[in-house]
C-alpha cells in the first residue's frame, strides 16, 4: 500500500513540475518596456496574445514587440536567415537578405531562434523575446533511459555512454553497441532506421525499427526461482545464468518505436509521446516481450523531463529485486530528468536501476 502511495505521490510532483516549467514567459517590447506572465492564449491570424501578469490579465499585439530573427532549415536542405515577420498554422513569413519570404510550415525541417552572437545587432536581438522562446531543446532523445524512442541520430553523430556508443551514418540510420559486453566477450550491434517522418514544426511523428545482435552474453531479463511455496519464498535469477544451451549462444532482440512530438502552446520546446516494443529471443527460451509508453516535456532548453510505463513479465522492479519477492506486477513506471551540461555532455538521473546516466556527444 505504501509503494502505492508513494508512486502516486511522484507521479503528482512529475506532472506538477511540468504544469510549472511551462508557466512564464518573457516578452520585451519596442517601446522599451518588459513584460512577464503566463500565456493564456495567442491568436495565430490576429497576432494578440493574451497574457496573465502580475498586474492583471493583458493583451499584447506581436507587431508591438520587438524584432525576433530566426533561422530556418528547410527539408530540402536550405538555410534561410531573417527576421520573423508573422506565422499561423500554415505559413511564416521572414524577411531574409533575399526579400520577404513566405514558406509553408509543411517544408520546414526546424526552426531556430539564436541566443548568441558576437555582432552588436544580434546581442540587441538577443535581448528580446527570441531568448525566451525556442521550439527545440538541446537534446533530442533517441531512448527514453534504455527504451527506443522514433527518432534516430543526427548525422555524423557519434556519442559515448557509460554503457554504449553510437554513430549516424545519415539523419535517418544509426548504429550502436553496448561496448561493456566487450569485456565478456560479447560482440554486438544494434542499427535502428527511421522508416517514417511527417509533420511540421507544430506537430510531427517518427517510426523507427531496428534490432539488437549479440554473439553471446545474456539479456537484462529475470525469472523468479521459488525455493519453498508454502511460505513463497524464492529470488530473482537473471535469465540464461545456469542454462548450458542458452549460455555463450547468440541471440538477439527486434523492436519498433512511434513518436508523436508537439510543439508546446508556449513556445518553449516540445512534449513528446512515444509507444513502442520489443521481442527478446535467448535459444532455449520462449520470446519474452516488452510494451511500454513513454512521456518527455522540455523544462528548460537543457532540461528534460521523462516518464514511462512499461509491461515485462521478465524485468522486476528495483524493491523486488533488492527484496528477492515476486510481486506479481508485470506493469511497472520509471520516471527522471535528463539535463544538457554543454552542447556535448549530458547527464541522466532515474528511478529505475541503474539511477545515473552519462554520455558524450562528438
Amino acid at each position: 500500500m505504501n509503494r502505492s502511495i508513494n508512486t502516486a505521490v511522484l507521479l503528482c510532483l512529475f506532472f506538477s513540475l511540468t504544469v510549472w516549467a511551462q508557466e512564464v514567459e518573457t516578452f520585451y517590447l519596442k517601446s522599451g518596456e518588459k513584460v512577464i506572465g503566463t500565456v493564456l492564449d495567442k491568436n495565430d491570424s490576429t497576432g494578440v496574445f493574451t497574457i496573465e501578469s502580475a498586474y492583471g490579465t493583458i493583451t499584447l499585439n506581436q507587431a508591438d514587440i520587438k524584432a525576433t530573427l530566426v533561422e530556418v532549415s528547410m527539408k530540402t536542405g536550405e538555410l534561410i536567415k531573417g527576421e520573423l515577420l508573422k506565422e499561423d498554422d500554415l505559413s511564416i513569413v521572414i524577411q531574409s537578405a533575399l526579400g520577404e519570404l513566405t514558406l509553408a510550415r509543411d517544408k520546414v525541417d526546424r526552426i531556430i531562434f539564436p541566443n548568441s552572437n558576437n555582432d552588436a545587432t544580434m546581442r540587441t536581438l538577443k535581448e528580446s523575446s527570441n531568448s525566451s522562446r525556442w521550439y527545440y531543446g538541446d537534446e533530442r532523445l533517441i531512448d527514453v533511459f534504455f527504451d527506443p524512442t522514433g527518432y534516430t541520430l543526427e548525422a555524423n553523430t557519434l556519442y559515448f555512454s557509460g554503457f554504449s556508443w553510437g554513430y549516424a551514418v545519415t539523419d535517418k540510420v544509426h548504429f550502436s553497441s553496448k561496448w561493456t559486453g566487450y569485456f565478456v566477450g560479447d560482440l554486438n550491434i544494434r542499427p535502428k532506421i527511421m522508416v517514417y517522418r511527417s509533420g511540421d514544426i507544430k506537430a510531427e511523428e517518427a517510426l523507427s525499427i531496428g534490432a539488437h545482435f549479440h554473439s553471446r552474453g545474456l539479456p537484462s531479463k529475470y525469472e523468479y526461482i521459488v525455493e519453498d511455496v508454502e511460505d513463497d519464498r524464492g529470488y530473482w535469477q537473471p535469465i540464461g545464468e545456469y542454462d548450458e544451451i542458452a549460455d555463450d549462444k547468440f541471440w538477439f532482440e527486434v523492436f519498433g518505436a512511434f513518436t508523436k512530438s508537439y510543439l508546446k502552446p508556449s513556445g518553449h520546446g516540445r512534449t513528446n509521446v512515444t509507444l513502442g516494443g520489443s521481442l527478446t529471443k535467448l535459444p532455449n527460451y520462449d520470446i519474452m516481450p516488452r510494451i511500454y509508453g513513454a512521456f518527455t516535456s522540455d523544462v528548460r532548453k537543457n532540461l528534460q523531463l521523462l516518464a514511462e510505463v512499461y509491461f515485462d513479465p521478465y524485468y522486476p522492479s528495483t524493491y523486488d529485486l533488492i527484496e528477492e519477492k515476486n510481486s506479481g506486477a508485470d506493469l511497472g513506471m520509471d520516471f527522471g530528468f535528463n539535463y544538457a551540461y554543454n552542447e556535448n555532455l549530458r547527464f541522466g538521473i532515474h528511478y529505475q536501476r541503474p539511477w545515473l546516466a552519462i554520455y558524450y556527444k562528438f
